[in-house]
């Protein structure tokens, strides 16, 4: 075989996502010389089923199992079989995007990562748990007709407790490999299929509330990003480059548990702009809900008052946001999401050297639809801010805290009033599924109606400020687990400004760009 035959035999060795394998029966005694003999299909809490070599499907109790025996055979020697008492599972994957039958038939045994399946033509296969896109149960009426080869006779040996039931049967001898005869090792090896029959029956009743059967994978990346242009996910005193960043994947299998985990500076695709930002971010799916939540560490790492916005971070007119942290709950129907998230922010705000910062409570909405192809959603976000006395006086309150409340209150009442009206939306498509370079592209929309009137000190302020920002990230896979990843963006705003009015008119277009290098594994 020369070395292009062996290559595509291996490419296609390794695009299967079964392989074939040796088929063990079970043989389980029930006293004396009571043997079933056959391939157990199903375990529950007080019986099983067991598909016998007469083609019979026997329900056993498991408390009067006393003994079990494994016999290891190349096909399963059954030609027919009465209307099953089980129904069988049809598994199927996707494969060049379309969704395809990978096998029809009985889960019989389990690995970590692998699934053993007794074929509706009577032959084992393994299937990877990864390679699992749908399941469902099938009903049949009728009888079954295996695929069996014919072979000659059969004599399966009984183990050396039981060798005094040995006949006189002609054939091929075939011996057990493996016993259990402690019934706390039957009790165990029972409830192992019992609880793995759930699980694969769970698959079936979950994947009503995941769009995909694994919203994330098991991989892990370590990266920096390189970060041009930045308005909003640095300042002065926050960086967002050359900041190591790591992810991390888990998925407890299809139709499971899993989460993400962000650490470092990365995109939010939840966010108010488009720039990697510092963060603590932790994203967990599980049946019919999802929950986030997310800090940005810098908080922590430069102090409260480093951490805001400055005059020196803006231009003679200009806004700047960034989020503090979020929570976000929602709920997961088929394809689609709803999401409600509460995310405070900073923002800062300069009209003509008329510098102004605060922080609000943003409420924000989602709805997410996604498929195998791809991923779509649409976020709605709006805050309102303004003068607030909350300053409240009780009964309990000592002389020195009602001098301090009381100098507190004409502070708040010689400052200027102001309101801030933030309204947001973002939409996101993810074509990573379908394009090459893993594309994803984002719209952000946002309005901003800022007004202060003027102080001791300082004139009115007006702003009214429309953003637009488009951006793309695409990625590429590099050898030695590497992957490189790149994003860029345009940003568009216009203001109109002024003190009492809006008068003047100002325009911006502001381009940004940024890689990053992954180490995957």
């Amino acid at each position: 075989m020369n070395l292009s035959y062996k290559a595509i035999l291996i490419g296609v060795l390794c695009w299967l996502p079964w392989t074939a394998q040796a088929l063990n029966l079970t043989a389980l005694y029930q006293g004396a010389c009571k043997r079933s003999l056959g391939v157990i299909l199903e375990v529950g809490d007080e019986r099983l089923t067991l598909l016998d070599l007469e083609g019979h499907f026997q329900e056993i109790r498991r408390f009067e199992v006393v003994y079990a025996a494994y016999y290891p055979v190349g096909q399963l020697p059954l030609e027919k079989t009465e209307r099953p008492l089980t129904n069988p599972l049809r598994i199927s994957t996707i494969h060049q995007n379309e969704l395809q039958t990978l096998a029809e038939g009985w889960a019989i045994d389990f690995s970590e990562a692998e699934i053993s399946f007794l074929t509706l033509e009577g032959r084992e296969i393994i299937i990877q748990r990864d390679s699992i896109w749908d399941i469902e149960e099938l009903t049949l009426d009728q009888e079954l007709k295996f695929q069996a080869q014919k072979t000659e006779p059969l004599d399966f040996v009984h183990p050396y407790p039981f060798a005094h039931c040995n006949g006189h049967a002609t054939g091929k001898k075939i011996y057990p490999q493996q016993l259990l005869a402690d019934p706390f090792m039957i009790k165990r090896e029972f409830d192992r299929l019992e609880t793995e029959d759930k699980v694969i029956h769970g698959y079936q009743e979950n994947k009503v509330f995941y769009p995909v059967p694994q919203v994330y994978s098991n991989h892990n990346s370590l990266g920096l990003w390189m970060v041009s242009g930045s308005r909003y996910g640095s300042s002065r005193n926050r960086v967002n480059s050359f900041i190591p960043s790591f992810v991390s994947e888990l998925s407890e299998g299809p139709y499971g548990f899993q989460r993400i985990l962000v650490t470092g500076t990365a995109p939010m695709p939840y966010s108010l702009h488009e720039e990697p930002q510092s963060q603590f971010y932790y994203r967990l799916k599980a049946d019919y809900v999802h929950f986030s939540i997310m800090y940005d560490f810098d908080r922590l790492l430069l102090g409260e008052e480093r951490f805001k916005w400055s005059k020196l971070d803006l231009g003679p007119v200009d806004f700047r946001l960034n989020e503090l942290q979020h929570i976000s709950a929602g709920y997961d129907y088929g394809h689609w999401s709803a999401e409600y998230a509460w995310t405070p922010i900073q923002y800062g705000v300069n009209v003509e050297n008329r510098f102004f910062k605060n922080r609000v409570d943003l409420n924000q909405l989602a709805l997410r639809f996604q498929n195998r192809s791809f991923m779509t959603e649409f976020h709605y976000g709006f805050a309102v801010d303004g003068k607030v006395d909350n300053i409240v006086f009780s009964e309990s309150d000592s002389p020195e805290m009602i001098a301090q409340k009381e100098r507190l209150k004409k502070e708040i009442a010689s400052a200027a009033d102001y309101l801030t009206d933030i309204r947001h939306y973002r939409i996101n498509l993810d074509l990573k599924k379908l394009l090459p370079f893993s594309p994803e592209i984002s719209y952000i929309g946002r309005k901003v109606d800022y007004t202060r009137d003027a102080s001791q000190t300082e004139a009115a302020s007006r702003l009214v400020q429309q953003t637009h920002i488009l951006a793309l990230w695409v990625a590429q896979e590099l050898p030695l687990d590497l992957r490189v990843t790149g994003f860029l963006s345009g940003e568009s705003a216009q203001s109109a400004y002024g003190q009492q009015d809006t008068s003047k008119n100002q325009s911006k277009l502001y381009f940004k760009g940024g890689a990053k290098l992954d180490l995957t594994f």
